[in-house]
């Protein structure tokens, strides 16, 4: 059927670790989770 090719691909799941890292780094540097989402390629 053609519901079955136009799936959505699914999301990345990031571990705990990583998250926390990314608030960190944010609370620490005043950047935005976003901006250094990006920077470490995510």
């Amino acid at each position: 059927m053609i519901q079955d090719t136009l799936k959505k691909p699914k999301r990345k799941n990031y571990s705990d670790e990583f998250k926390e890292f990314l608030v960190q780094e944010a609370i620490s540097s005043g950047r935005s989770i976003a901006s250094i989402a990006r920077d470490n390629g995510n």
